[in-house]
């Protein structure tokens, strides 16, 4: 499976990177690879997520240009007023929903004055990848409990600086190439037979590039934000 081919998320963040001595924080990270473009923009960046050894992310040394650390979104090891952007790729709503605003709140904690914060949420059961995942997983309300957390943060101490959506897609070879790569091996997932049959519905109506692969749409809401104040 290939997430975002035309890298369309990666594109929307460096461009809002135009200073080369921006410190910048990702947290949920993920398997770095964001991360790793972004610190070639920027003077520092950080990625944490809770369980950082499964990707294999050694670097705890603050004075590297790319620092890693296992780390909770609700508790940052990062002093105040740290950062010129923190960055929620897709993670908010991985965050158990009555932390969601802790996390928000240590976000402004560590961010400078007129920092960004930019959180990328995936709209729930939206696009052909939506319906899956919609059927795969439990995150409808932690989706929106975020969107709720998200909406109240002119309320908060920031200001939007904009709002906008983004269709991105992924291309699998085949069912069998989805199940390895998103189902298989991995826990937490409400899988069975009438789930089968349901996700080779969905693939029976995805479009098929000229590599034959089949293309599943998936779409992102992207708040953009400044910090006016601390709370």
């Amino acid at each position: 499976m290939i997430k975002d081919p035309d890298k369309i998320i990666m594109r929307l963040i460096l461009s809002l990177i135009d200073n080369k001595n921006f410190h910048i924080l990702d947290v949920g990270c993920g398997d770095g690879k964001i991360t790793e473009a972004i610190s070639e923009k920027s003077k520092f960046t950080a990625g944490i997520e809770p369980f950082l050894s499964r990707f294999g992310k050694i670097n705890t040394q603050k004075k590297s240009r790319l620092f890693y650390a296992a780390n909770s979104g609700t508790k940052l090891c990062f002093k105040n007023k740290s950062f010129d952007m923190v960055i929620f790729c897709q993670s908010l709503h991985h965050i158990d929903k009555n932390n969601q605003k802790k996390a928000i709140e240590e976000a402004q904690r560590v961010l400078k004055n007129k920092g960004i914060l930019l959180i990328i949420e995936p709209m729930y059961n939206k696009g052909l990848y939506g319906e899956i995942t919609a059927l795969i997983n439990t995150e409808k309300e932690l989706k929106e409990n975020a969107d709720k957390e998200i909406k109240s943060l002119n309320k908060t101490g920031f200001q939007k600086n904009f709002y906008k959506s983004l269709k991105i897609e992924f291309l699998i070879d085949d069912y069998n190439d989805f199940f390895n790569s998103k189902i298989k091996n991995k826990s937490g997932i409400n899988w069975n037979r009438d789930i089968e049959i349901k996700v080779k519905d969905i693939l029976s109506r995805a479009s098929i590039n000229k590599n034959n692969k089949f293309i599943l749409d998936n779409y992102l809401n992207v708040f953009c934000f400044q910090k006016t104040m601390d709370v």
